[in-house]
């Protein structure tokens, strides 16, 4: 959801560690994986770009980048046989505008993994303009991403799946996979809240649990894209793409050998989501590489099987702030049966939209694109009982303040955290 202001609090706190951080310990036990403490330089070549025209053609773009340096590197696919088929990375330089600056660069590690830096380029440089005063700021698209060797199928997207194009097919299945009444019947209670009480809603504490365990999900997200990736693979197999190198290792290896090809002895990791396991691999895999601190925003843990949990974890969220608002006892008294009115609000939205103006009309996947943000958005989750209550009665005050970004504001969150007199 609100990515500016996470980025603007995390980009602070970053600050605060550049100015006294030192090397950073290697990891127990680290070992390089083959060649990589020296990726093999002399099969990479790095050229220069003009940044106005370097990815969309568009000069008016990038004409608030300042001064900056655009190119790309391009390196072997498999650094174990770096003579076969290569990958560019495209990657852009924001210089350093102050007066005394610093060597060592802060270099930005995008989520997915997928997801791109240079498409929004712009906002990044606005976001890291008190970085940039002292230190230069390495933005880049990984390998395999947007502007970097991306993986593209002439077949239907994830992103298009994603958006609705194929949901019966899900809808169906998770319909069929959903548990029987009897297997969420809630245990016996005594109706004191946190031993299985139930609910004002009356709805037991299991009711609280996913409708669908986290196995069923990714059974329904398998079979519902299975056969578009099945395509996809096929094609990028066809292509000559060997999907094995496109993991965290050989993009730990591509970020080292940027670096040397850009001639920084010393760097910065600033990593969000996933970009935070590149980071921890990256410690792993070259602890004498030259990384200086690091940062890890929203770590995404070397030792968890994510893709496995992406299906589930939105849902999770979710449940856990009902649950949450329902064992604590003001939320529980100004929000009561959260969870039934929450259901109920996305039916009501369903059959009838709220019109706000002409150009503003909320949906029932207006709501639930809000809801969705949560486990990547933390702020948002204490405005969601009063946005629930509030667009039940066609109030979309909070609403409109939590998509516009109002509310999240480091002045709006500090008001909101300081207890009424």
């Amino acid at each position: 959801m609100n990515r500016t202001l996470t980025g603007r609090l995390v980009v602070s706190l970053l600050a605060v560690l550049l100015a006294g951080s030192g090397s950073l310990p290697a990891p127990a036990g680290a070992q390089a994986v083959p060649g990589g403490l020296a990726p093999d330089m002399s099969r990479t070549a790095l050229e220069w770009r003009d940044c106005a025209t370097a990815f969309f053609g568009a000069p008016e773009y990038y004409s608030d980048l300042g001064e900056s340096a655009c190119g790309v590197l391009t390196v072997p696919e498999n650094w174990a046989h770096p003579g076969e088929r290569q990958v560019d990375l495209q990657f852009v330089v924001l210089k350093a505008t102050g007066e005394q600056t610093q060597p060592d660069p802060v270099v930005y590690l995008a989520g997915g993994p997928g997801g791109t830096t240079l498409a929004g380029v712009s906002g990044w440089a606005e976001q890291f303009a008190g970085l940039r005063t002292q230190r230069d700021i390495v933005l880049y698209d990984q390998r395999g991403t947007a502007f970097s060797s991306p993986l593209r199928c002439s077949s239907l997207t994830i992103d298009e799946f994603f958006s609705g194009s194929d949901e019966s097919q899900a809808t169906d299945l998770a319909d069929a996979a959903t548990p029987a009444p009897d297997e969420l019947s809630p245990p016996e209670s005594t109706g004191a809240p946190g031993d299985g009480a139930t609910p004002d809603d009356g709805l037991g504490v299991a009711a609280l649990a996913p409708s669908l365990s986290a196995s069923m999900l990714m059974d329904v997200a398998r079979a519902a894209v299975s056969d578009e990736t099945t395509r996809c693979v096929q094609e990028l197999l066809a292509q000559g793409v060997d999907l094995r190198q496109y993991n965290s290792m050989a993009s730990a290896t591509d970020l080292v050998a940027l670096m040397q090809a850009l001639d920084y002895e010393t760097f910065n990791l600033y990593g969000i989501s996933y970009g935070t396991r590149l980071a921890l691999v990256t410690m792993r895999d070259y602890p004498n590489a030259g990384i200086r601190s690091v940062i890890l925003d929203s770590t995404y843990p070397v030792g968890l099987p994510g893709f496995e949990r992406y299906p589930s974890e939105p849902h999770e969220v979710v449940i856990q702030l009902f649950a949450d608002c329902y064992l604590d006892a003001a939320c529980n008294e100004a929000y009561p049966n959260l969870k039934a009115r929450f259901i109920a609000l996305l039916a009501s939205l369903e059959n009838q939209p709220l019109v706000v103006t002409e150009e503003m009309v909320i949906t029932a996947d207006d709501v639930v694109a809000v809801m969705q943000v949560i486990s990547s958005a933390v702020a948002v989750a204490p405005y969601i009982p009063k946005m629930i209550a509030e667009l039940e009665a066609g109030d979309a005050t909070t609403y409109l303040g939590i998509v516009s970004g109002d509310l999240l504001t480091p002045s709006a969150l500090a008001a909101s955290a300081t207890p009424e007199p």
